[in-house]
């Protein structure tokens, strides 16, 4: 008898369907919570607003509306979602969303139910539910992909160094959920047998013989040769078939393919050469800015006098950084340093070797001993920054973009610095959510091609989101 090489544990049937019993939970209680909040908001301004809402005036509204979002969620391929990229999701749950509060609406209106309801409730709702269905759904995923139940098994196919690469690639992704459970590679070295446990075969009679004995719907070729005559027989087994192309110049987040005459064509959008995007972008920045900089206000002089009972010194410091066109402007934060940080650092630089060595890696140091204490507990959550949102207002920063650099990294910067100084940085960004203070200088500078390359505002959407979990868990230091 032959010896299965793929683990049952890999491929548990009815891992699909828990999935997707946990994630129409997940929409059912994040959208439910949403809407019952702008309920419990409106009856609480009954005071001032007059009007009255029943007691169970909404039960039979919601029971509906609960049901419409998890049929409209299941038609636009949410459940259980496997290969979406967090920045698609979002785009894909505010328009679902969208589309299910519309056609509640019209259930509401031909039923002649609910007329109680004002239409701020039903905005409000609306508005809660993207927000609480977005966050619930990211902690989600990220929180069940550590499980060995969570995803869909994926054939592996293309030379063995590629086909480590892609291995790595998708056990690195994991919330888009494809799971490698088999490689191929027709001219496999002698002696390789797995690749990061993965089993190894070299024909594709041993992957036909293995599909009698379990169910993989979905291969990810990683050949460098689209005409490898290996894609039509993929093509013919699995319902699903991802190519992954060499490394392009191009963005790849919002590629699309269309046909020229037979001929497979990829087009990308730089949504940021788009005029309508970049005042969209501005508006975004005020909207959400100035909200945030009227809510913050007492929070704001509590940390300030926080920080000036803590510390002698000022309580904002000013640092000149680079904007957009390379333009300097005073970027300002709570002051979380000592007076006189910029003489106690190049000392400490002279003196320290294993300090110099790693502030010249990453630009910044692990244990800085210029920062106060209050400043440790201001950085781990983010917090020093909240004087930015001045910044934001002002123009000089936006909410999301690359880092702000300082003028003296321009060098360093390289051919990157075009690129990068075209936009306005950002309070946070790409690199800050996706590597934060682990990552290289060269190694931001990459996140932040790779942002202005993919750019949309449901990519802002999601890094805004990804933010505010890092600040709550305190990862900002």
């Amino acid at each position: 008898m032959t010896q299965k090489l793929i683990k049952t544990s890999d491929v548990f049937r009815g891992s699909q369907l828990l999935v997707v019993i946990l994630m129409v939970l997940v929409d059912l209680i994040s959208i439910g919570l949403g809407f019952r909040l702008a309920v419990e908001i409106r009856r609480w301004m009954i005071p001032w607003m007059g009007g009255s809402i029943p007691a169970d005036a909404f039960s039979v509204i919601m029971l509906q509306g609960l049901a419409i979002f998890v049929v409209i969620y299941a038609l636009n391929g949410l459940y259980p979602g496997f290969g979406r990229t967090a920045v698609e999701e979002t785009q894909q749950i505010f328009y679902s969303l969208t589309l299910g509060y519309g056609v509640l609406a019209l259930a509401i209106y031909f039923q002649q139910t609910g007329l109680e309801l004002s239409r701020w409730t039903f905005f409000i709702g609306w508005v809660f539910g993207c927000f609480f269905n977005m966050v619930f759904r990211f902690a989600a995923r990220n929180r069940f992909s550590l499980f060995r139940w969570w995803g869909t098994p994926v054939l592996v196919v293309g030379p063995v160094e590629r086909a480590r690469d892609g291995v790595r690639r998708l056990s690195n992704s994991r919330r888009l959920g494809l799971r490698p459970v088999l490689v191929l590679d027709e001219h496999c070295p002698p002696g390789i047998t797995q690749i990061q446990h993965v089993p190894v075969v070299n024909t594709t009679a041993a992957v036909e013989l293995e599909l009698k004995q379990v169910h993989i719907e979905n291969a990810v070729f990683v050949g460098t040769d689209i005409q490898d005559p290996i894609l039509r027989w993929l093509g013919e087994r699995f319902s699903s078939v991802l190519v992954v192309l060499d490394f392009s110049p191009l963005g790849s987040l919002w590629v699309r393919t269309m046909d020229l005459e037979g001929r497979l064509t990829l087009k990308t959008q730089y949504h940021l050469l788009d005029r309508k995007a970049t005042i969209l972008k501005r508006a975004f920045d005020l909207l959400i800015g100035v909200t945030l900089g009227l809510i913050s206000l007492p929070f704001l002089a509590a940390i300030a006098l926080w920080v000036a009972l803590d510390s002698p010194g000022g309580v904002i410091y000013a640092q000149e950084r680079m904007g957009r066109g390379g333009r300097l402007f005073p970027c300002f934060k709570f002051r979380t340093m000592q007076v006189g940080a910029e003489a106690l650092l190049k000392k400490l630089l002279e003196t320290d070797p294993a300090a110099n060595q790693e502030y010249q890696l990453y630009h910044k140091l692990t244990n800085d001993p210029r920062v106060t204490r209050v400043g440790r507990i201001l950085r781990k959550f983010s917090l020093d920054e909240l004087p930015q949102l001045w910044n934001i207002i002002n123009g000089d920063l936006s909410l999301v973009g690359p880092r702000a650099y300082m003028p003296g990294e321009c060098a360093e910067m390289g051919a990157y610095a075009s690129l990068i100084l075209r936009i306005s940085p950002g309070l946070t960004g790409w690199w800050q959510v996706m590597g934060r203070h682990n990552t290289t200088f060269e190694e931001r500078l990459h996140l932040d091609e790779y942002y202005l390359s993919n750019w949309s505002l449901w990519m802002d959407v999601f890094i805004l989101i990804k933010t505010v979990w890092i600040m709550i868990s305190g990862k900002g230091a």
